[in-house]
């Protein structure tokens, strides 16, 4: 029953070195909790992603699993670049509640001989509740088909 209010990164440079392994960006996540969460010191997983969009924003498809969950896309026209993702847990322990993260992201690192001139940072927050829905894929096998 909690409530992400808002999501702002800061620091990000205006420069990015082709190459450069990771850059740290610190992002605070604003969230308002129920007075029920509260009462219950209700337990969340805070997951932030950060993509490099390219037109059109692709549409997140989060599979939910507590402290291992996954996110894929539906691609639009372009095909957006997963650029980092942390996961934080959080206690419900007031009504509005600041997390602070340090998001790691590999922004000089190209994808599939791909060229940048610019990059277009967006991050994308879920928080998960500990009595939520649990999803995942299994392995993927293949079977023979008899005639």
């Amino acid at each position: 029953m909690a409530k992400i209010l808002a999501v702002n990164a800061s620091k990000f440079p205006e420069i990015i070195e082709v190459g450069i392994d990771s850059t740290i960006i610190p992002v605070r996540t604003e969230i308002e909790f129920h007075p029920m969460d509260i009462r219950l010191n209700m337990e969340y997983m805070l997951y932030l992603y950060a993509y490099d969009i390219r037109g059109k924003i692709d549409i997140p498809v989060l599979l939910n699993n507590w402290d291992d969950s996954s996110i894929s896309y539906i691609p639009q026209e372009t095909e957006d670049d997963l650029l980092g993702k942390i996961c934080e847990h959080v206690i419900a322990k007031t009504k509005i509640q600041s997390i602070n993260t340090e998001l790691k992201l590999k922004l000089g690192i190209l994808h599939k001989n791909k060229h940048y001139d610019r990059r277009h940072l967006k991050i994308f927050a879920e928080l998960i509740p500990a009595v939520g829905v649990a999803s995942k894929w299994s392995e993927a096998f293949e079977a023979g088909v008899a005639h």
